[in-house]
C-alpha cells in the first residue's frame, strides 16, 4: 500500500505546483476588459453616415439631486443616469470648446459657457435646447453660477467683466467690472464669492454682487494650476505647479495644510460632498485620497488602463465617476473601492482605424496596449464584435483585399485571422520570434507577408495557414511591407530608411534602395508609390535643425537607389505627403496653408492649392488623401473642418463640418463614396460623399 501512496503523492505535489506555476506565470497576462460599447448616433453632423467615440472629457458635473450625471466631451454634453450609467441625452449646438457649465438648484437647468462667449440653457429631462444669452461683444467664459434659486445666472469672462442674466427673459441685467483679469476662475458653490488667479501665482477673492474684492491670498511659490471651492465654502485648494497642493480657510485667509505629491502633474481636484475628502488623480493609473482636516494621506487606489484625467463625487458622496484618458469612464462605490457601472465611449483617441474595403465595416484598435479590436457597422454605428484572443499588445491590422478577413499582428508573435462577417475567430498562425510590427495582405487574397523586430519576413498560405517561405536581409526593425498591385514584388521599409523589393515567387531580393541621410527620415513622413517606382521623403532643408525646417521633398528612384528630384516650394513644415493611385502625383500639405501638386516624372510643381481665404480657427492644413480613383482629394484642418478638392481641377468641392480638433488621418474606401476621418476629438467619423462629386463631374 505504502508503495502505491508514495507515487501518488509525488504526483499530486507535482501537479499542484504546475498549477501554482501557472497561476503565478498568468497573472501578469490579465485577459483584457470587454464592455458592450455604447454608441448612440444622435446629432449627427451633416453628410455623416456614423459616429463612432463620444469625445475626449474635459470635465463631469453631479446634478444636485444626483440623478443625472452631465459629461462635458470635445464634442458636446453627454447626459448620464448618475444610477445605471445609461445615456439619456447628447447636447450639441456650441462652436467652440464648452469651458464651464452649472446645474439650477432644482436640477431641471444646465447652462453651458464655451471658448466663444456663447452661453446656452438646457432642459436636463428632455435633453432640449432652452435659451441662448449672447452679448454684443464676445468674449471666452471661465465660469458659471446660479443665483437668486436659479433665477439668474452669472458669467465670468475674459474680459474682467461679472455678467447677471435674467433666466427666464435671456436678458442681460448688469454687469459688474472687476479689475483683473476673469481668464481663470472658480464660484463658490451659494455663487457670492468668485476666486480668480493672475499672474499665474496670485488668487483673489471677489464679492460677486458688487465687484468688490474680498481678499488675496499670499502669492503661491510656483504657478497656481487649479483650484477649487469646499462643498460648504469654507476651504480654498490650489494646485501648484511645484508638486504641491495648499489648503486654505477662506474666511479669514489662512493657510491650513500642505499637501505634497509624487509627481509634478497640474491635475484638478474634487472635495466629496462633506468636505472631509479631497480626491486627486495622480497623472498615472492611480487616485489619492486626502483628509482635509489633518492634510494626511488616507489612501490610493489603482486599477485604471491608463492615465486618469478627472473626478467628480455624487452628491450623496457613494460615488466617484472616474475617466481615464483611454476610457472607460467608471461610477466607482467610495465605499468598497469596486466599480458600479461603466460607461464607454469617451477616449483621447484611436491606435487604429481601418475601413474595409467595401467601406461597410470599420476596425478600431483604442489603444496602443489594447489587445483586441472592435468591428463596427459603418454605416449604422453598430456594434458587431469584440475580436479577443491575442495574450499581448495588436501591432498592426489588416484587412484581405475582398474584406471578407481581418488579420491582426500582434507583439505575442503570432497572427490571427478573423472573419469579417461574422467576427468569429479562425486560425493563429505562429512562427516569428519576435514581436510582429507589420503585415500585408497580397491583391488576390490567397498569400499575407509578416514582418517582424529584426526584419525577417514570412510568407504564409492563407486557406491552410502553412508557412510559404522566410525572407531575409534586413538587420533593422520593419516599418512597413506591401504587395505590388500585380502581387509578383514585396516591397519592405525598415525605420533606418532603407526599403526592399522581393521576387515573391523566390522569396529573392529584387533590388535594394537607402535612402541617404536616412537618420533624419521620419517613416511616417516617407511613402512608395502605388506603382512601386518611386520613394517620396520629406527631408530638412538644413541638418540639424529641428521639425520647423521640413521645408522639402526629396523623389527617389527605386530601381537605381538615386535622387530623382528635391521639390522646393513650401515656406513652412511640411505636414503630410500622398501619392495619387496611379503614382504619377504627389501631394503635399504645410503649414503656410498650402497644398501642393507635384509631377512625379518631372518634378514640377502642377497646381497650388491655396487656404489663405481659411479663418483663423481653422489654423494649419493636416493629413491629405487620394481617393481610389485619384479624382478627390482631402485635406484636414487642425481645428476640425475637411476640404475636399478635384484633383484635376483644383476647385473646391465641399467643406465638411463634423470634428472639433485636429483630424490625423483620412481613409477612403475603394469605390470613393465612404470617407472615414479620425480626429483628436475622440471621434470617427464615417461621411458619404458619393453626392459630392457626380459622374458628370469634369476631371480634367
Amino acid at each position: 500500500m505504502k508503495k502505491v501512496l508514495v507515487p501518488v503523492i509525488l504526483i499530486l505535489s507535482i501537479v499542484s505546483i504546475f498549477l501554482i506555476l501557472r497561476l503565478f506565470l498568468t497573472q501578469d497576462q490579465p485577459e483584457p476588459e470587454i464592455f458592450v460599447p455604447d454608441n448612440p448616433q444622435w446629432h449627427l453632423p451633416e453628410g455623416v453616415k456614423a459616429r463612432f467615440g463620444k469625445g475626449a472629457v474635459k470635465m463631469m458635473q453631479y446634478s444636485p439631486d444626483g440623478n443625472v450625471l452631465a459629461v462635458v466631451s470635445s464634442i458636446g454634453i453627454w447626459l448620464y443616469d448618475a444610477h445605471s450609467g445609461k445615456t439619456k441625452s447628447f447636447l450639441p449646438g456650441h462652436s467652440a470648446e464648452i469651458s464651464d457649465i452649472a446645474f439650477t438648484p432644482d436640477s431641471q437647468t444646465l447652462a453651458s459657457g464655451d471658448e466663444n462667449g456663447t452661453i446656452h440653457l438646457w432642459g436636463v429631462s428632455t435633453g432640449t435646447h432652452k435659451q441662448s444669452f449672447i452679448k454684443e461683444r464676445m468674449w471666452s467664459i471661465s465660469s458659471l453660477s446660479f443665483i437668486d434659486n436659479g433665477q439668474t445666472l452669472v458669467s465670468a469672462a475674459d474680459y474682467r467683466n461679472l455678467d447677471f442674466w435674467d433666466v427666464a427673459t435671456g436678458k442681460l441685467e448688469k454687469s459688474v467690472s472687476q479689475g483683473y483679469s476673469l481668464s481663470n476662475t472658480v464660484f463658490s458653490p451659494d455663487g457670492k464669492t468668485l476666486a480668480s488667479e493672475s499672474n499665474n501665482r496670485i488668487i483673489r477673492l471677489w464679492d460677486v454682487l458688487t465687484g468688490e474684492q474680498k481678499q488675496t491670498i499670499i502669492e503661491h511659490p510656483n504657478t497656481v494650476s487649479f483650484f477649487l471651492f469646499s462643498p460648504d465654502g469654507k476651504t480654498l485648494a490650489s494646485v501648484v505647479s511645484d508638486q504641491t497642493i495648499h489648503l486654505w480657510d477662506v474666511v479669514p485667509i489662512k493657510h491650513k495644510h500642505t499637501i505634497q505629491v509624487d509627481r509634478n502633474y497640474d491635475s484638478m481636484v474634487a472635495f466629496s460632498p462633506d468636505g472631509t475628502i479631497l480626491a486627486r488623480p495622480n497623472g498615472d493609473n492611480t487616485i489619492s485620497f486626502w483628509d482635509v482636516a489633518t492634510g494626511v494621506l488616507k489612501k490610493t487606489i489603482t486599477g485604471h488602463t491608463s492615465p486618469v484625467k478627472t473626478v467628480a463625487f455624487s452628491p450623496d458622496g457613494k460615488t466617484l465617476a472616474i475617466w481615464s484618458e483611454q476610457g472607460p469612464l467608471y461610477l466607482w462605490d467610495v465605499a468598497t473601492d469596486k466599480q458600479k457601472h461603466t460607461i464607454t465611449g469617451h477616449t483621447t483617441g484611436f491606435e487604429t482605424v481601418l475601413l474595409s474595403p467595401d467601406g461597410k465595416i470599420l476596425a478600431i484598435q483604442k489603444d496602443k496596449e489594447d489587445k483586441t479590436v472592435d468591428l463596427w457597422n459603418a454605416a449604422t454605428g453598430e456594434h458587431k464584435k469584440t475580436l479577443i484572443g491575442h495574450k499581448k499588445s495588436i501591432q498592426d491590422v489588416a484587412f484581405s483585399p475582398d474584406g471578407t478577413i481581418l488579420a491582426t499582428a500582434s507583439a505575442d508573435k503570432t497572427v490571427r485571422l478573423w472573419d469579417v462577417a461574422t467576427g468569429e475567430y479562425k486560425k493563429t498562425i505562429k512562427g516569428h520570434r519576435k514581436i510582429l510590427f507589420t503585415l500585408a495582405f497580397s491583391p488576390d487574397g490567397k498569400t499575407f507577408a509578416s514582418g517582424g523586430l529584426f526584419g525577417t519576413i514570412r510568407l504564409w498560405d492563407i486557406p491552410s495557414g502553412k508557412r510559404k517561405r522566410v525572407i531575409k536581409g534586413h538587420t533593422g526593425g520593419l516599418f512597413k511591407i506591401a504587395f505590388s498591385a500585380d502581387g509578383e514584388t514585396l516591397v519592405s521599409q525598415t525605420w533606418n530608411g532603407t526599403f526592399r523589393l522581393w521576387d515573391v515567387a523566390t522569396g529573392k531580393q529584387k533590388k535594394t534602395t537607402i535612402i541617404s541621410g536616412a537618420e533624419t527620415i521620419n517613416n511616417d513622413f516617407s511613402k512608395l508609390s502605388p506603382d512601386f517606382q518611386t520613394v517620396a521623403t520629406v527631408l530638412p532643408k538644413l541638418k540639424g535643425v529641428s521639425r520647423t525646417n521640413y521645408l522639402q521633398i526629396g523623389l527617389w528612384d527605386v530601381a537605381t537607389g538615386e535622387q530623382k528630384h528635391t521639390l522646393t516650394g513650401h515656406t513652412d513644415s511640411i505636414l503630410s505627403i500622398s501619392f495619387s493611385p496611379d503614382g504619377s502625383m504627389l501631394a503635399s500639405s504645410a503649414n503656410e496653408k498650402t497644398i501642393r501638386m507635384w509631377d512625379i516624372a518631372t518634378g514640377e510643381q502642377r497646381q497650388t492649392f491655396v487656404l489663405q481665404d481659411l479663418p483663423n480657427q481653422f489654423d494649419a492644413v493636416g493629413d491629405v488623401a487620394f481617393s481610389s480613383d485619384g479624382r478627390i482629394l482631402a485635406c484636414s484642418m487642425w481645428k476640425g473642418p475637411i476640404y475636399l478638392w478635384n484633383a484635376f481641377t483644383g476647385e473646391r468641392k465641399k467643406i465638411l463640418i463634423g470634428h472639433t480638433k485636429q483630424v490625423v488621418h483620412l481613409s477612403f474606401n475603394s469605390d470613393r463614396h465612404t470617407l472615414a476621418s479620425e480626429s483628436e476629438d475622440g471621434t470617427v467619423l464615417v461621411w458619404d460623399i458619393a453626392s459630392v462629386f457626380k459622374p458628370t463631374d469634369k476631371t480634367k
